[in-house]
Formats: C-alpha cells, sequence, structure tokens
C-alpha cells in the first residue's frame, strides 16, 4: 500500500498515474487516520499548486480531513474548490452526520440543493442517520418528506431502510414497521434494522416475530440478526427459544468468527439466569474484550452474585483490559450487594482518574447507592454534592438512603430541593417520603404528597405505594383517613393488611386489629409471620392471654408458620406480664434454642413490674451471657433489686455496668443502645 511519503510528479501539472498515486497516499491516511501525515501531504500539494483543477484529489483530501475529524479543514478545503459536485457535497455532510452536528448537515444539505446539485442514495442515508436520535427526529421526519416527493423510497430499498433504521433507533416502531411494509423487497439489512428495532426497545415477542419471518421468506440470518434476536430472548427470559438460536449458531460455524455475537450469547444467557452456561460460553470464546467481560460480570451482578463479578473484574483487569463506564457500574453493584466499602472507594478512585463523573451521571448516581448501602451516608453526600446534572434517580437514591438510616429530616430537607429543582416523585421515591413523614408525624406534607399521587394515578397499580400511605396515616393516628385509602385500594398485599391491623394494635384498638385480622383471613388473605407478631402484641398490650395462645396455636397448626424468636418472646411478654412465670419459662425451654436474648429481655420486664427477683436474676444472667453491653438487662436487674430492697445486689450490677463501659464500644445485638451510649 502507497503511504504518504513516496508520492512522486512532475514540476508542471499531475498526470493520471500521479493523480492516482496522490490519491492512494491520501485513501492510506484516511484508512489509517493519520491526520498527520495526511496534512504534510496536503501542504507538499499547496507548494505544488496540484489542487487547481484537479477535483479528483480535492475530494480525497476533503474526505481525508472528514474521516479523522478535523472538520474545520475539511470545510476549508471545500470552500477552496472552484467546482463542487454531489460527491465533495456528500463528504462534507456525511463528516457533519457522524460527528453528530446535524445543524451543519443540514445547512449544507440546504446548500446544496441551492446550487443546482441534487441529492442522491448516499446524501440521504447520512442524513437520516444524524437524524436517529429523539432530539432530531422531526428534522428526519422532513428529510422523510422529501424522499416521498422525490419518489424514492418505492424504488430505493437503501434509503428505505436508512429512514426505517432512523424510526426505529428513536422507539417509534409503529412508522419503521410502516416503511419496512412499504419496501418493495426488504432485504437481510431492512429486516436487521426491524429486529434491532424492536429488540432494543423491550419488544422482545415482536422482535421474534419478524425473525420467524424473515426466515419463511427464504433469507439467511447474519450475525447481526442473531445478536439482536439473542438479546430479545435476554430481555424475555426466554431461554428455551435462546439455546434453539445457539445451536443455530453453531451450525452455521458463526461462533469463531465473530465476537459480538459470543458476546450476546453469554448476555442471554447470564439475563436468563443460565450463569453456569454463560461462563462456559465466555471460556469457549477465542477472545474477551470489554463487552464479554461486561457481560458475564453483569450477569452475576444481577443475579447478586457480587463476589463471583468482583473475581471477573480481576481477572479482566489482569488481562490489561480498560473497564467500560458500564463495567465499572456493574463493579459498583457488587459492591453494595457484599457491602464491600474499601473496594467500592478504590473504583471511586478509578472513576475520578478517569475523569467520568462530568459525562456519565449514572456513575454519580451508583457512586452515592454504594456508599449509602455500606453505611457511609456522608460520604454518598459528599459524592451527591459534587454532581453537576442530577436527575430523578440521583435525588431519589440519597433521598432513600437517608430514609432506611432514618434520618427522616434530612431526606424531607432534601425532597423540598428536589423538587425546587422542578422534579416530582415517583411511585419508589413516595414510598420512601410517605415513610419519613409518619415518622416525624409530617402531616401536612403527606397530605401533600397524598394529593400529588392521586393526580400521577400511581395507586391503580402500585401496592407498595398504597400500603406506604396506609402506614403513614396510621402513624399520623389517623386511623380512619388508613382505612378509608385501605378500602379504596385496588391492590392489597398481606403487607399491606399487617399495617392497618399493627396501626390498631398499636394505639390499643385490639378489637379492630382483631376484626381486621378476621376480614383478611375471611377474604382468603393468608397471614405471614409479620401478621401474627402484630396481633400477639395487640394480646399481650392488654393482657389478652388466652387468645395470644390461640394465635400461636393457629398460626403452627392452621398456616404452617413455624415460630420465631419475635412470637416466643411477644408470648412470653404476654405470660409474664400476666403473672404467669411458670408459663414463660416453659415456652422458653420449649422453643428450638434459648439463644435469643429478646426473650429473656421479655421475661426480665415481666420479673420487674412483679417484683419477681428469683427469676429476674436467671433472665438477667442469660441476656448478659448472650450480650454482656445490653443496657436494658443492667437498667431492669438494678431495678428489680432496688424495688426489693436488695441496694448491696443493685451496686453490684452497677459496678457491672460500669466495668462494662471502659470497653470499646461494639453493637448491641438486643438491639438496644449500649451501656455506654
Amino acid at each position: 500500500m502507497l503511504n504518504c511519503h513516496n508520492v512522486s510528479y512532475s514540476k508542471d501539472r499531475l498526470t493520471p498515474d500521479e493523480s492516482i498515486a496522490l490519491v492512494a497516499a491520501l485513501k492510506d491516511c484516511t484508512l489509517q487516520k493519520n491526520l498527520y501525515n495526511g496534512s504534510k501531504l496536503h501542504a507538499d500539494i499547496l507548494k505544488q499548486g496540484f489542487l487547481k483543477g484537479s477535483l479528483y484529489v480535492s475530494s480525497s483530501l476533503l474526505n481525508m480531513y472528514a474521516k479523522c475529524g478535523a472538520l474545520a479543514k475539511a470545510q476549508q478545503v471545500f470552500d477552496d474548490l472552484s467546482t463542487r459536485n454531489v460527491v465533495t457535497w456528500n463528504a462534507l455532510i456525511t463528516a457533519y452526520a457522524q460527528h453528530e452536528q446535524v445543524e451543519n448537515a443540514l445547512n449544507c444539505f440546504e446548500e446544496m440543493q441551492c446550487e443546482g446539485i441534487f441529492p442522491n442514495d448516499v446524501t440521504f442515508i447520512s442524513l437520516l442517520k444524524a437524524c436517529s436520535t429523539p432530539e432530531n427526529v422531526g428534522r428526519g421526519i422532513k428529510i422523510h418528506d422529501k424522499i416521498i416527493k422525490q419518489g424514492l423510497l418505492g424504488k430505493k430499498t437503501v434509503i428505505g431502510t436508512a429512514l426505517l433504521d432512523m424510526y426505529a433507533k428513536v422507539g417509534d416502531l409503529h412508522k419503521a414497521q410502516h416503511v419496512f411494509d412499504e419496501l418493495p423487497l426488504p432485504d437481510v439489512i431492512a429486516w436487521n434494522a426491524l429486529i434491532a428495532g424492536y429488540s432494543q426497545h423491550g419488544r422482545g415477542k415482536e422482535a421474534l416475530d419478524c425473525f420467524e419471518r424473515m426466515q419463511s421468506e427464504g433469507l439467511t440470518p447474519s450475525a447481526t440478526t442473531f445478536s439482536c434476536i439473542l438479546k430479545a430472548c435476554g430481555t424475555l427470559g426466554a431461554i428455551g427459544r435462546g439455546k434453539e438460536v445457539h445451536d443455530q449458531i453453531a451450525v452455521m460455524g458463526l461462533l469463531t468468527k465473530n465476537i459480538v455475537l459470543g458476546n450476546a450469547l453469554v448476555d442471554m444467557y447470564a439475563k436468563c439466569g443460565e450463569l453456569s452456561k454463560a461462563q462456559e460460553v465466555f471460556d469457549k470464546l477465542p477472545t474477551h474484550d470489554v463487552v464479554s467481560w461486561t457481560a458475564i460480570i453483569s450477569g452475576y451482578c444481577r443475579h447478586g452474585l457480587g463476589k463471583q463479578a468482583l473475581s471477573c473484574f480481576e481477572s479482566m483487569q489482569h488481562e490489561g483490559l480498560s473497564p467500560s463506564p458500564v463495567t465499572l457500574l456493574c463493579i459498583l453493584l457488587a459492591c453494595s450487594t457484599l457491602k464491600d466499602l474499601k473496594k467500592g472507594i478504590n473504583i471511586h478512585s478509578e472513576i475520578v482518574r478517569k475523569g467520568l463523573l462530568a459525562n456519565f451521571t449514572t456513575l454519580g448516581n451508583a457512586l452515592v447507592d454504594m456508599y449509602a448501602k455500606c453505611g457511609a451516608i456522608g460520604k454518598a453526600r459528599e459524592v451527591f454534592d459534587r454532581i453537576l446534572v442530577r436527575d430523578k434517580f440521583t435525588w431519589t437514591t440519597l433521598i432513600t438512603a437517608y430514609c432506611q438510616q432514618r434520618n427522616d429530616e434530612e431526606a424531607l430537607k432534601c425532597f423540598a430541593c428536589m423538587q425546587d429543582e422542578g422534579l416530582a416523585a415517583d411511585a419508589v421515591l413516595s414510598a420512601s417520603i410517605l415513610q419519613a413523614c409518619g415518622s416525624l408525624s409530617a402531616t401536612q406534607k403527606g397530605e401533600f404528597l397524598h394529593a400529588a399521587i392521586v393526580r400521577e394515578g400511581f395507586l391503580s397499580s402500585d401496592s407498595v405505594l398504597g400500603t406506604a400511605l396506609v402506614d403513614f396515616y396510621a402513624k399520623c393516628n389517623a386511623l380512619a383517613k388508613a382505612h378509608i385509602i385501605f378500602d379504596e385500594l385496588f391492590v392489597r398485599s398481606v403487607v399491606t393488611w399487617n399495617v392497618l391491623i399493627g396501626g390498631y394494635a398499636e394505639v390499643g384498638k385490639h378489637e379492630a386489629a382483631f376484626e381486621m385480622f378476621r376480614r383478611m383471613t375471611g377474604e382468603g388473605v393468608e397471614p405471614d409471620l409479620v401478621t401474627f407478631i402484630v396481633v400477639l402484641n395487640a394480646c399481650s398490650y392488654v393482657g389478652l392471654v388466652v387468645k395470644g395462645q390461640m394465635f400461636l396455636e393457629m398460626m403452627s397448626v392452621t398456616y404452617g408458620i413455624v415460630p420465631n424468636a419475635a412470637h416466643h418472646s411477644c408470648i412470653v411478654d404476654l405470660l409474664g406480664h400476666a403473672g404467669h412465670f411458670d408459663k414463660a419459662m416453659s415456652v422458653i425451654e420449649n422453643m428450638p434454642s434459648s439463644g435469643y436474648i429478646q426473650v429473656w429481655l421479655a421475661l426480665l420486664g415481666a420479673c420487674q413490674k412483679w417484683g419477681n427477683v428469683e427469676v429476674g436474676r436467671l433472665s438477667f444472667e442469660r441476656a448478659v451471657l448472650l450480650d454482656k453491653k445490653c443496657a436494658v438487662a443492667y437498667m431492669c436487674m438494678i431495678d428489680i433489686y432496688t424495688d426489693a430492697g436488695m441496694q448491696k445486689d443493685a451496686n453490684k450490677i452497677e459496678v457491672m455496668r460500669l466495668e462494662m463501659e471502659e470497653e470499646s464500644c461494639e453493637p448491641c445485638i438486643c438491639g438496644d443502645p449500649c451501656i455506654h451510649g
């Protein structure tokens, strides 16, 4: 192949052979995207004065600059041309289109027609590609009108394909299908454009239907067709169909030649949950690129296998491959799942080092989420404050994190700031905000949000949001309103029932709670573990021993639910506060394990009420054996001894408590504040 330095030519003018040699040298620079050598050759051509009268060389020079991305130089060469034809105009239009300078491309198109030069296939194809984005599709529609006026659509399959591709890429699949149906003889490329459109926009069933029709018409699928169909299978979870396509690909021998197809197979199996098969296909690929690694890493992340995802990420780096923003998104998700703050900080450093945060808001969002999930809410806020463009998901991530940390006041402050930026809450965020409003008894704010939820029509299909509304009104002691909302819900889950039953139980309206329980089971909704905790607590609150024992028997005999420590704690509390210490001890002795601090604390609380020193001492000893830093245990035992006039014993417990204060602060497993704050 000719390079840019070995062209020789006569002194006066270019011979045909010299023109061919120059054009070949320019083409060589174009293919290599070697702007430096191309510019040197241009300077040499100018010095010799060879551009004048040589449209052939000028067009090649223009094309070289355009393909190398030097659009200003391309425009300069174009402006210096003494004669312009459709080829030179197309070179400039294509350059602007490929670099997403749609305005300049369309201006050139208008000027070209003003000079009396008619556009050809290449012109229209370049313009339609430039308009294949949501913000530019309106201009593409105008180009469509020009194509119709020139009568090209029925004659030129290549133009029709470019047109349907534009509509497919922006998600206007109805128009894409209409254009396709008007094509006189759709080829594989046209079918691929339509199938890709359906596949990319989550319409997997339609993509598979097109695939079947295409083959029934005698056309052989290409690697591109198979890639699109595998994506559709992954979206639908259609593993059976995906395996059939895999077999087709294997028979045609395409896997050894096409890494894109191999990557699509890995992705399909991963999305369908067949991770061992995804790994098998991945291991058999002749080579791996960033997309291959990202597909397998994403699969592991999607199914909660963070350790495997991180292991793949390390292997990818050992191969010398640099992760893409999508890869980094997946790894941040893995760090969130594993709560691996150290690894998350390392990934954060890599993102900053590559300067990715400015252009990828999704990475900023993922960082906020990772820090929040790892409990580093301060660091999450720090990242949030540095994100230049914050979208709804950015705000939702931070606000939800505050809610999960029970920092409800900060959550509501952030929500107010989000609204000031003109962003409205979706159903997911609304549920979190209602939780915060309920915790703070912020009735007015919750009611405003309720009105917005009704306006948006979220309640018609979202049981989680309906449950959050019932919970909000119940926490604000507006049980009548909570009950009205409950009755109006289209969808009520067992959680919704639990919230309303719990709301009545919380304020001592135990009969209303029991009535809701009867209504719930009468409507065929089976109670769960939480339901029985709620009704047992209601029994304990008013001392209904017989009813409590009935519920405990019902959950195991009628519903086959095995009571856990929380249920046993409720019944021990109920029996203990009724003074039935022997029965309470019997419940504990018959538990699968007595190693649950909650049951001993429940019994200890009952001993404090009745002044039962003997059982109280036993309960205290068992509680501190399980968690020596539990503040409640020490305080209860001190009170029991003090009330019994046993001050020396009370003082001993106080000394033990003070000794515990001197030890390092560790989390208290009983769920109460540890004795040293």
